[in-house]
């Protein structure tokens, strides 16, 4: 990675990783829960309402300056008025990263039930510490490692999960949009991370209106790869069990490894 730069690939991969890696912790259940067989439509919505906000924002701001979005809004707004148009953007990416700080804390230690959750919190500090120490390019190697092993996860549950999918389980489709809107409202919680995140990553791409498509791109393969997944846990478990099943997607792993015993 020269001078320090994330490309468009590299882009991509960030973009992939910051909402795979999280969103498959919590969201299966809660739009399975909201949206019934509609959940994995309620994704796509949900993706494809955020995009148009993504692209615009981004290429504005991209068109705007080579600045992060706290310069910029420091730069256009004066520094107080700036300072204080950012408070909800400030605001936003707090009750993210702690959503998503949290949420993965709640997967480790539904998985590891029993075991002293403490140590992974601490973990997770030293983490965050030592990539924030360390900078980027430390950040864009941990995130490689991290992407590759949310898909081979996708791979397993989807080799795992094959042989007890009952299709039937998916009908019938019946388009009851209340629902589906309401279960779009918390997936696109992890797609609007992107943009933000990205925003202030501004200064360090090598070219951004190549990072600005690969990142839409990026949305659009997590929204089709989040619903197959959905998918697959009410064609496994069925939309009730599906519904109520804390981390649904990893018991689905269980349940078919248990049964092709």
């Amino acid at each position: 990675m020269s001078e320090k730069k994330i490309s468009s690939r590299q882009a991509f991969l960030l973009s992939l990783n910051v909402v795979l890696a999280t969103i498959l912790l919590l969201v299966p259940s809660e739009v399975i829960k909201e949206s019934g067989v509609n959940a994995w439509l309620a994704i796509i919505i949900s993706g494809f309402i955020v995009a148009p906000l993504h692209y615009l924002v981004f290429k504005l701001s991209c068109e705007f300056s080579n600045q992060n979005i706290v310069q910029d809004c420091i730069e256009v707004f004066v520094s107080i008025l700036g300072r204080i148009i950012l408070l909800p953007f400030i605001l936003l990416n707090i009750e993210l990263t702690i959503l998503i700080i949290y949420e993965s804390i709640g997967f480790i230690e539904f998985v590891m039930a029993g075991k002293q959750i403490l140590g992974f919190w601490i973990l997770v500090v030293l983490m965050g510490g030592y990539l924030s120490y360390k900078g980027l390019e430390t950040i864009i190697r941990v995130n490689l490692f991290g992407i590759l092993i949310v898909i081979l996860s996708i791979l397993l549950i989807s080799f795992t999960s094959y042989n007890w999918i009952e299709l039937a389980r998916l009908k019938p489709l019946n388009l009851d949009f209340k629902r589906i809107i309401r279960g779009t409202l918390l997936p696109a919680h992890w797609f609007l991370i992107i943009p933000n995140l990205f925003l202030g990553f501004k200064p360090f791409f090598k070219d951004r209106f190549k990072v600005l498509k690969m990142s839409l791109i990026g949305n659009l393969v997590s929204q089709l790869l989040v619903s197959f997944l959905i998918m697959v846990t009410i064609g496994v478990f069925g939309s009730k069990l599906g519904g109520i099943l804390e981390n649904s997607f990893y018991p689905s792993i269980n349940y078919c490894i248990f049964l092709g015993k």
